[in-house]
């Protein structure tokens, strides 16, 4: 019990110095910005620019897994070498091994808020990743559409995972100023990841003789299934560089942790700094908004005053899918 005691009130000692901080922050902020233990600068230190890149460069690599995954099928199945080795004969066939993603994205999407919110949005990354690298290795390996099927289903899982939580990790780690704009090129990730995978398609639909040759070769579709496994791999390993979210470790109360992401993040090291101390403010006053009023995430999204945007994002999302724009 003592040490539970101690461990709280250094907490709470760390709380009052950080509100200290940004009192003599707010009281002193026309002069430029200020440290209330005595370092005066007359302007604010530039956001660290290259930090910021190197993040957001290895979490778009998150939304290229998931442009990977979408056209992985789309170049090979006219292929020789695809079609004779699966057996394929009638659109049903195909349409279940097509589907084998988006259902696989589905679980992965589901199952996407309790990893995040329970082992941390990072760690989530790397699972995702893992399972992706799970899946192109089972694509690859295939010998039959049921193996096929098992693989893209994983691969779909990762995908989906992937695809939930690395727009919520790069909110929490960007500074509000450019946070839209960093979250909405998730979605210029996917597409490169598209266009990346219908070249690497091509080129390898002419080993083997070519795409119309009877004999061709089995690299033409296993190639570019292996090739997904590299940029999984650089995600997985590239995450264990980037720091939690201070959002997910604030909500863990693992507060002073919290405050020194931000402030390595916007800073430039300093846990004083105006803008520093200002995000960390919101944090603690959006968890404790939430903890007061007690409803869960799925509770807040059903009530009537926002029912509504949920169902209309939900169906854009089903119509543009449906439409077979990633087929």
């Amino acid at each position: 019990m003592a040490v539970k005691k101690t461990e709280a009130g250094g907490v709470a000692s760390w709380r009052i110095i950080l509100h200290l901080r940004l009192f003599m922050c707010k009281k002193r902020e026309q002069k430029g910005c200020a440290d209330v233990f005595g370092a005066h600068e007359s302007v604010c230190p530039p956001r660290n620019r290259c930090r910021e890149g190197l993040h957001e460069a290895k979490e778009k690599i998150g939304g290229a897994l998931f442009g990977f995954d979408i056209s992985s099928m789309s170049g090979v199945i006219a292929t020789r070498a695809y079609t004779n080795y699966f057996h394929i004969n009638g659109q049903y066939p195909q349409g279940g091994v097509t589907g084998a993603m988006p259902a696989g994205s589905f679980l992965g999407t589901i199952i996407s808020s309790f990893i995040g919110n329970k082992i941390s949005r990072k760690a989530a990354i790397q699972i995702a990743a893992f399972i992706w690298m799970l899946g192109s290795i089972l694509q690859t390996a295939s010998n039959g559409i049921p193996l096929l099927c098992v693989g893209r289903v994983v691969a779909g899982m990762g995908a989906g995972i992937a695809s939930a939580i690395v727009p919520v990790y790069q909110a929490e780690i960007a500074p509000k100023e450019i946070r839209g704009r960093v979250v909405s090129l998730q979605q210029w990730a996917i597409t490169w990841g598209i266009l990346i995978q219908y070249f690497i398609q091509y080129g390898a639909s002419f080993t083997g003789g070519g795409p119309q040759n009877p004999h061709q070769s089995t690299l033409a579709f296993r190639l570019p299934w292996g090739i997904q496994i590299i940029p999984a791999t650089v995600l997985l390993v590239g995450m264990f560089f980037v720091p939690y979210s201070p959002r997910w470790l604030a909500g863990q109360d693992r507060w002073e942790e919290s405050i020194r992401v931000l402030a390595n993040l916007h800073g430039h090291g300093d846990i004083g700094h105006p803008k520093v101390l200002a995000q960390y403010r919101e944090i603690e006053d959006a968890l404790t908004y939430e903890r007061e009023v007690g409803q869960s995430p799925y509770k807040l999204i059903t009530q009537p005053h926002m029912l509504n945007r949920v169902l209309l994002t939900m169906a854009i999302q089903m119509w543009s899918q449906l439409s077979g724009m990633n087929v």
